[in-house]
């Protein structure tokens, strides 16, 4: 893999199979564990989608036995750490899940990786002003429109969480000691840059695009190049920036200097 590269695969739960086979035993038990049916397909899909990222991005075999040979296991901070067998694979591995859908996103070892998935609906006047930072507050304000305010809301939150996963700490962490910057240039495949800043002076770099009705976010340090779509990536809209999706422009210089 090379160096800085990243890559992503997004699932839906209609292509998980009905029967537990292609999972660790490990896994199979921690499914049944999960009483409550939403919690045990949302488990599921996210080790499905991760183990068909996995499977794609190294070239392994991808029948029911292959498959259970990969296990997922959280690491001190509850990341998820890659395994086949016995022994822990060369990867760095995020995973994320919302309505149904979930994603993965493989990049080198040392690489501190982070991704998100966020729906875009509205968010209260409470939330923003309890999550985000006075200048991302400015940022999502400058929206021409409901839709493309709720738009950039969803986007500065997912890039909060994406750098937050990058970190190990989750929302263990006030995500206002992160902030988020959002840039108006686009590239291949439909991604645009981001940039999150901790209060320490920690940068992430990142890229976000919009997939369907989420946004989608990715975080890494060391900055990670275009991420690459795995084969069974969806057909969704290739919004590469906001301007592409709104009728007006953003400022590049994005919420870091409102």
């Amino acid at each position: 893999m090379p160096e800085g590269a990243v890559a992503w695969l997004m699932c839906s739960r209609g292509e998980v199979p009905a029967g537990d086979a292609w999972l660790s035993a490990s896994e199979r038990a921690e499914a049944a564990s999960l009483r409550v049916g939403v919690r045990r397909e949302a488990f599921r899909l996210r080790r499905w989608t991760a183990r068909r990222a996995l499977s794609s991005r190294l070239g392994l075999d991808e029948d029911e036995r292959s498959l259970a040979r990969l296990a997922f296991r959280r690491d001190a901070l509850g990341a998820p750490q890659a395994w086949r067998d016995a022994a822990p694979l060369a990867v760095s591995v995020s995973l994320s899940d919302r309505d149904g859908r979930a994603v993965c996103v493989v990049g080198p070892p040392d690489l501190a990786l982070g991704c998100d998935l966020e729906r875009v609906e509205p968010r209260s006047a409470a939330f923003l002003g309890d999550f985000l930072t006075p200048r991302e507050r400015l940022f999502v304000a400058a929206a021409a429109s409901a839709d493309d305010h709720d738009l950039r809301a969803a986007l500065v939150w997912s890039g909060k969480e994406s750098a937050l996963k990058a970190l190990g700490v989750g929302l263990r962490r006030d995500t206002r000691s992160l902030e988020v910057a959002v840039e108006e240039a686009s590239a291949p495949g439909g991604w645009s840059p981001l940039h999150v800043t901790t209060t320490e002076g920690r940068r992430f770099a990142g890229w976000w695009r919009r997939a369907q009705d989420l946004v989608l976010t990715i975080a890494a340090d060391p900055p990670p190049g275009v991420p690459a779509a795995l084969d069974a990536a969806p057909a969704d809209r290739p919004v590469g920036s906001l301007a592409a999706e709104r009728d007006h422009r953003i400022d590049p210089r994005g919420p870091a200097r409102g």
